[in-house]
């Protein structure tokens, strides 16, 4: 969306001289960081609802638990937060990327 609203910019930019590299940095690392901000923000919440989920279960419902076992939090963690930073940061970049690729073309 930073590129659409800034196309102006990037075509001011592109005759003046600019390479494409200097105009396409700051989108795609804007793209990276809004990606990566976007995947941390659910992360967070969903740990901090599934660690009260749990508890709430361990303390309310032992009874029906007790033939069944929970994973941690950090377990399932360990796997979730890896993959979903990737897949935020990549959804970011090829965002930002294929955006600048039909605006770059002066």
């Amino acid at each position: 969306m930073g590129v659409t609203v800034r196309k102006d910019e990037i075509s001011i930019m592109k005759l003046i001289g600019a390479t494409d590299i200097f105009v396409k940095a700051p989108f795609v690392v804007e793209g990276v960081v809004i990606g990566l901000i976007g995947s941390v923000i659910p992360l967070v919440a969903v740990y901090g609802a599934y660690d009260y989920a749990l508890e709430y279960l361990l303390e309310k419902n032992s009874i029906i638990l007790g033939s069944m076992t929970l994973i941690p939090a950090k377990e399932i963690f360990a796997v979730l937060i890896p993959v979903t930073l990737i897949i935020g940061v990549g959804i970011g970049f090829l965002g930002s990327y294929f955006t600048l690729r039909r605006h770059i073309k002066v």
